[in-house]
């Protein structure tokens, strides 16, 4: 069952008093004819947030304290509102990408999720080359970090509502179910992650800068936050600086002063199993299927320069043994992606990304002209989404063919800078329908 959502509004304080007026009359007339069913749950109204925060946030937000705040119980709705019109099916001429010739025309299928310009949830089919705008966020609403759930059911994201007020919310591959799970009201929240389906960690600190810890909740009684959802401090780190967390199991890696370090939540005990390079961070571990944990890290090169590059802490092997060895990608790396399989590994720099075969050691260049360090693999591990320029130096999504090559351009995607690509197959889209 999914947890409490909230109804959608779209409600916006714009505008003279008279015509707010005229809004609010004709809006209680409309609400007046509407039948007695409720309607579904659909998008928080994040306008009120916006409104809310502007007038609770000091100008300065304070950094002596990290305890969680006992208010506001859950969103807040205005008293009346005009629904919008549905979101249309396909994204309007008007806003698509110039058109850029196909080097290679190959079938592909499933659905690919990202975010346009930082507001627009979309839903690409890639089988028709078809975008759907899912959901819009309100002006001045900028979300990221999306990470899906383990059973696929929910993404969560941070949303920084103002440049005061950022927090996690979770969605519905629809876009049409969302809901607020924190409500620490802080200025700075990132890296949300997944402890199980309904348990979700992520960084948060007063403002960007200022010292934070890492906080759990549930999503199940967030409309009831923070009692609702046991919100609470999980790991005090007391750090300005966070560099990424992942669950493998019931053990969460973290980065805490440049080190890899676990945290046991039953014993409450840290332990540091990859230490401090001496050059740089240890930093944004991921966690493949089979256990595998990548990170980058800093190392030296030929004449002294120092330049990210990745490591891989193994999977415990038959003696219960993990084991760290480089995987010697080109340098520069700033984010890294497993494949669903947990046999390849994509490492992305400043302008390229590089393959790595687990069961060979070899590492391959996949492409050398960039927009944004972003990839996603596809279901079947055969294919990987990126974005590189178009001839007119727009950002466009390519499809890459891993076993021969061939790439293949979506021409109908909305024109923007896209970012936190998910790739399923079409029927799990179906069955969140």
């Amino acid at each position: 069952m999914r947890p409490e959502g909230v109804r959608y509004s779209s409600y916006l304080t714009k505008g003279a008093p008279v015509k707010q007026t005229i809004l609010l009359v004709l809006a209680a007339l409309l609400a007046a004819c509407q039948p007695a069913e409720p309607p579904l749950p659909t998008l928080a109204n994040l306008s009120d947030l916006q409104t809310q925060a502007a007038a609770v946030q000091p100008t300065d937000a304070p950094t002596e304290t990290l305890t969680p705040t006992e208010t506001p119980r859950g969103l807040v709705l205005p008293p009346t509102f005009t629904p919008t019109a549905p979101p249309p099916t396909e994204t309007p001429p008007s806003t698509r990408a110039p058109a850029t010739p196909t080097p290679n025309t190959f079938e592909v299928s499933g659905t690919l999720y990202y975010v346009v310009n930082g507001r627009q949830f979309i839903a690409h089919d890639l089988a028709s080359d078809a975008p759907r705008v899912l959901r819009e966020f309100e002006p001045g609403v900028f979300i990221r970090d999306l990470t899906l759930s383990p059973d696929s059911a929910l993404i969560a994201f941070v949303a920084q509502i103002t440049p005061l007020l950022s927090e996690i919310f979770v969605m519905d591959l629809t876009g049409n179910y969302l809901q607020q799970v924190s409500c620490l009201r802080f200025g700075f929240a990132q890296r949300p992650a997944w402890r199980d389906s309904d348990t979700l960690t992520w960084f948060a600190a007063p403002s960007e800068g200022a010292a934070g810890n890492i906080f759990q909740a549930s999503v199940t009684g967030s409309g009831a936050c923070p009692e609702g959802n046991n919100q609470q401090p999980l790991v005090r780190l007391e750090l300005p600086t966070f560099y990424g967390m992942v669950w493998e199991g019931d053990t969460l890696y973290y980065v805490r002063t440049d080190a890899l370090l676990t945290f046991d939540p039953v014993t409450q005990l840290t332990s540091t199993v990859v230490p401090h390079t001496g050059y740089g961070p240890n930093r944004f571990p991921i966690v493949s299927s089979q256990g595998d944990i990548a990170f980058i890290v800093d190392r030296v090169l030929t004449g002294g320069q120092i330049a990210a590059n990745a490591n891989v802490y193994t999977a415990p092997g038959p003696d219960g043994r993990r084991r760290v060895f480089p995987t010697l990608f080109p340098p520069f790396i700033e984010r890294l992606v497993w494949s669903n399989s947990g046999a390849l590994l994509l490492g992305i720099g400043r302008d390229q990304i590089n393959l790595r075969d687990s069961a060979t050691g070899d590492v391959r260049l996949i492409a050398d002209r960039l927009v944004n360090p972003a990839a996603a693999f596809s279901p079947d591990d055969a294919f990987i989404a990126y974005t590189a320029p178009s001839a007119s130096g727009a950002p466009q999504w390519v499809i890459h063919e891993l076993a021969s090559g061939r790439r293949r351009i979506l021409l109908n995607a909305p024109l923007g800078l896209y970012s936190d690509p998910l790739w399923l197959n079409s029927d799990e889209f179906t069955l969140q329908g």
